[in-house]
């Protein structure tokens, strides 16, 4: 069906050309006679005033400039008229993203290379208004990961959501993350230190393949957890929130490395992914282990 629709798309596209073109030819011709017969009503006097060689020009090169418009009128115009004259440019992208069964996710949700598979790598069943993330591989991973992230569409933007979950050791991960490609990411992400027993939240940089802390540990007590993260221009901040009001989560994280320049400039060759933010989950154990996460938000800061 696929290709029978293109030919006859071709097909019809080249009518519609010749259509035109014919229609053009023609208006040219009439153009042209009644030019000619209007000419054989003017006097010698009315000749020498408008002159021969304005004359000449006037019926070639001028009605073949008419022609020409004519034809491309009847080509571009009159097919795509203007139908989205009450259709306003969309400036703020800002959205609040809420789980339902029934219920599918937002187009604005990307996925890293190939789709997410329902109830294998994330429900919207197992907990009703709630979407469940199965952990996955490492953000480094270039094969299977869990992770939800929509593009930034603003310098400077907030992003929150709300997750549940209880790590049972330190090999099993989940958070909010600003991430560019598996090279380049900032990870806010909760995680079991069985050291204390307890789990703990903290900030993980990626620049380049290059690691590094972004904040200390922070204890955490079960429950839920709401992360937050303040983008502005090259720099994130990171919050929490537990049972009182929001925390700051380390200080000021230099944010440059998520852009294509940059990229493209330590890589030496084109970079176009654009930067993501998003919820994402990891299990480098047994890929058993779950995250529950309430809502996303993504609000522009005009």
């Amino acid at each position: 069906w696929m290709l029978l629709v293109s030919v006859l798309s071709a097909a019809l596209a080249v009518w519609s050309s010749w259509c035109s073109s014919d229609l053009a030819a023609m208006f040219g011709r009439d153009m042209r006679g009644r030019l000619f017969k209007k000419s054989q009503e003017l006097s010698i006097n009315d000749f020498d005033s408008i002159g021969v060689s304005s004359m000449v020009t006037r019926s070639t090169s001028d009605i073949s400039t008419m022609q020409f418009t004519f034809g491309m009128v009847m080509q571009l115009v009159i097919p795509a008229p203007k139908a989205a004259g009450n259709v306003r440019q969309l400036l703020d992208h800002s959205e609040r993203v809420t789980f339902a069964p029934d219920k599918d996710l937002p187009h604005t949700f990307k996925t890293l290379r190939t789709p997410l598979t329902p109830e294998t790598d994330y429900s919207l069943t197992a907990r009703p208004g709630w979407l469940r993330l199965y952990g996955g591989q490492t953000l480094s991973s270039h094969h299977k990961q869990t992770l939800f992230a929509r593009r930034w569409q603003h310098f400077a933007f907030t992003a929150k959501t709300k997750i549940n979950f209880a790590p049972q050791n330190f090999q099993q991960v989940a958070g909010l993350v600003l991430f560019y490609d598996t090279c380049n990411w900032i990870y806010a992400y909760i995680t079991r230190d069985e050291r204390i027993n307890a789990r703990t939240l903290q900030i993980l940089r990626c620049d380049f393949k290059d690691f590094s802390y972004g904040s200390e540990a922070v204890p955490l007590s079960d429950g839920e957890i709401s992360l937050k993260v303040c983008v502005n221009g090259a720099e994130a901040q990171f919050y929490y929130k537990a049972d009182g009001g929001w925390q700051p989560l380390g200080g000021l994280q230099p944010a440059d490395h998520l852009s294509d320049d940059y990229v493209e400039t330590r890589r030496g060759r084109c970079a176009f992914t654009g930067a993501m933010v998003g919820i994402c989950a990891q299990d480098m154990d047994a890929h058993q282990s779950h995250a529950d996460f309430a809502c996303f938000d993504y609000e522009e800061q005009r």
